[in-house]
């Protein structure tokens, strides 16, 4: 007999709230809306020490080279914020030499132009906790 006091109780106090289910609808609209804008910083190198500038040019920057920065190493580096999804790119040194990133072999043709095939970093979402819901 308690068990079923219990779940007519639980019935009874399960009643549907329109103003919360707009909020909540709203929430999960607003989040899964903030879900496709996400990004993640996507790291690209090149080995070129004896280069003067080296620049990325690629879809994600419409072709407009950006100018990477020279370590103490000799290696070129940029690091670019991306939204997941697969770009591609090409090194330009010293302003009219184009190369192909030597760490990736991917390739794909744009135009009738082969270039660099990459995918930006993989984006991690942590989980929120769950909210305790309470009846009004």
């Amino acid at each position: 007999m308690k068990i079923d006091a219990a779940e007519d109780e639980l019935k009874s106090s399960a009643v549907f709230h329109p103003r919360i289910s707009l909020v909540v609808l709203a929430a999960l609209f607003l989040g899964l809306c903030a879900i496709k804008g996400l990004a993640a910083e996507q790291e690209f190198r090149l080995e070129k020490a004896d280069a003067q500038s080296v620049a990325i040019a690629a879809e994600f920057n419409q072709w407009h080279g950006q100018q990477m920065s020279k370590q103490a190493d000799g290696t070129w580096k940029i690091s670019i914020s991306l939204s997941a999804g697969t770009y591609g790119y090409k090194f330009l040194v010293n302003g009219s030499d184009w190369l192909f990133d030597p760490a990736n072999s991917k390739r794909k043709t744009v135009n009738g132009t082969e270039i660099q095939r990459s995918r930006s970093a993989r984006l991690t979402m942590t989980p929120l906790p769950r909210p305790a819901l309470r009846h009004l």
